[in-house]
């Protein structure tokens, strides 16, 4: 699973991981890993993850060992394993993992060229992506996001969309379970409780999407008029959201999130 920040992966890596028979590793990288939803017990590297939320001890101290290993476990033990890769580290300036450098290449598919990967990205329309991200200088966020986005295209691979997942949970959750070979079954009761996994779980400050305890379209964060007329003249993200089929300027999903699709429920609701 290839994902940027704040681009729902948590949302997803509930569902995911909450589907029987699934081992889920969350935000891996050989970079790094994320620093995980318990201050108490690190849960940054695989050998932490397994320990910690499956009591699976692997004895490898390499970053394919360890997957080698945990496949075997996993074939073994008739379970599927999951992979959420940490992108982000690998496109944005980290100095901690890639001394602000990043190396702008998805680093987990060179690692696991040997393995039989079946693999999925994950986006979501850029300006709340942006958004999300804390709405800082436009140009340095694009810079950095256009590249990652450059490689996803590469990979080739199958694309699903935040916005669909949110409005149609259970037709893309199938629809993503067809792509990596795991049944589907409705988890959706239980899932948003599922707390073994990496992401904005571990903020002090919960995101909207984890405090609203459900899965529904969330309304565009509303920003100041120059920040609003600086994204809309920003070329890279017209590049990027158009190659997806996204609104190219901020206006145009704020007012259908926030005004036309309530009204129509609420027209909707009425004429029943």
């Amino acid at each position: 699973m290839l994902n940027y920040a704040r681009s729902g992966g948590t949302l997803l890596n509930k569902c995911l991981a909450s589907l029987p028979d699934v081992v889920m590793l969350s935000e891996v990288n050989p970079l790094g890993g994320g620093s995980g939803s318990n201050p108490k017990v690190s849960t940054s590297t695989i050998k932490d993850q397994l320990k910690a939320w499956y009591s699976i001890d692997i004895k490898s101290n390499t970053f394919k060992g360890q997957i080698q290993e945990l496949h075997n476990y996993c074939e073994q033990n008739n379970k599927n394993l999951i992979i959420r890769d940490w992108s982000f580290v690998n496109f944005s300036k980290f100095e901690k993992y890639n001394q602000n450098s990043p190396p702008n290449k998805f680093l987990i598919l060179e690692e696991l060229k040997d393995f039989d990967l079946k693999i999925f990205g994950f986006i979501r329309d850029s300006i709340d992506v942006w958004l999300s991200r804390g709405y800082y200088n436009v140009d340095e966020f694009y810079g950095e996001y256009v590249n990652y986005i450059d490689e996803l295209i590469k990979v080739g691979c199958p694309i699903f969309k935040y916005e669909d997942f949110v409005k149609h949970p259970q037709e893309q959750l199938k629809k993503i379970g067809e792509e990596v070979g795991v049944a589907f079954s409705n988890i959706f009761d239980t899932c948003l409780d599922y707390d073994k996994l990496n992401g904005d779980v571990q903020n002090k400050n919960k995101s909207r999407g984890i405090k609203q305890q459900q899965i529904k379209i969330l309304p565009r964060k509303k920003i100041n008029s120059e920040k609003i007329t600086e994204i809309n003249q920003c070329e890279k993200m017209k590049m990027v959201n158009a190659k997806f089929g996204y609104p190219v300027t901020y206006y145009n999903s704020f007012w259908k999130d926030t005004i036309i699709v309530p009204a129509k429920n609420f027209i909707k609701r009425i004429v029943r």
